[in-house]
């Protein structure tokens, strides 16, 4: 059995991309167990909406073949951590990766940028789409993505993410916000144990954190508060890289608003 990353996207429609990560003898097994995992998942949502599905099957192996693996085959890789109960041995063999990688490989401005924003982005999206929440989730986020922020510090380059999508009282805003968190970032959403959080208190934290040079997620979840175009003011006047999501974390669609 082959390990495979399938991306499944309507012909017609809503631009949607939604993986699946299956064990299949080969591509067209593994295009069928990712229909199969779509309907059982997705059968109120895309597939009704978008019968018609282009399916494209990739082969993932163990050692990454890019930088990016890291970020696309979370989902693999947190699977192959929970079927050996060890929390260490992928996270390492990874950071290796990423530490030789960011040693030898150059990378001129634009190709860091580019590096930053699908990074930035993808794992907000992998994040929001995450079916299962565990230890071994939290510890691949927790030591496999600072190597990232680490690496783009060192180059000087910061980023302001700013997120307006709508989430369901399901917990899945509350696992994105501890994920992200855990990578090392400054995640800022206007919500208290009382409600909503007055704007004064939300720029003050974001201040500070554009002061402290760290890279900063903002994110609102609902209608209770619509502080976005001040925030989006505030991103576009720093000297970070600000990035705004408004579409769903199945668009792959950005804009991006400074690029300081």
């Amino acid at each position: 059995m082959k390990s495979f990353r399938v991306l499944a996207q309507p012909l017609t429609g809503e631009d949607e991309k939604r993986e699946y990560f299956v064990e299949a003898k080969d591509e067209n097994d593994a295009k069928k167990l990712a229909f199969d995992k779509m309907f059982a998942r997705e059968q109120n949502d895309a597939l009704l909406d978008n019968p018609a599905q282009m399916f494209t099957a990739d082969e993932i192996t163990f050692h990454p073949r890019k930088i990016s693996d890291l970020i696309d085959n979370i989902e693999f890789y947190v699977e192959k951590m929970r079927n050996t109960h060890d929390m260490d041995v992928v996270p390492e063999m990874l950071r290796q990766y990423a530490q030789n990688y960011f040693r030898d490989v150059p990378l001129d401005q634009g190709a860091l940028r580019a590096l930053a924003i699908y990074t930035m982005d993808k794992t907000y999206r992998v994040s929001a789409y995450l079916e299962r929440l565990d230890n071994f989730t939290r510890a691949y986020f927790a030591k496999v993505i600072p190597h990232f922020w680490d690496y783009l510090h060192n180059r000087g380059l910061s980023i302001f993410y700013i997120v307006d999508n709508t989430f369901r009282n399901d917990g899945r805003f509350e696992a994105v916000t501890e994920l992200l968190t855990m990578t090392g970032i400054a995640v800022i959403a206007p919500y208290g144990a009382e409600g909503p959080l007055p704007y004064g208190d939300i720029e003050r934290q974001i201040k500070n954190n554009l002061n402290d040079k760290r890279i900063i997620m903002y994110i609102e979840k609902d209608a209770t508060v619509n502080y976005l175009d001040r925030v989006k003011d505030l991103a576009k006047s720093s000297n970070h890289l600000a990035i705004f999501r408004s579409k769903a974390s199945a668009n792959p669609n950005i804009e991006i608003l400074s690029s300081n």
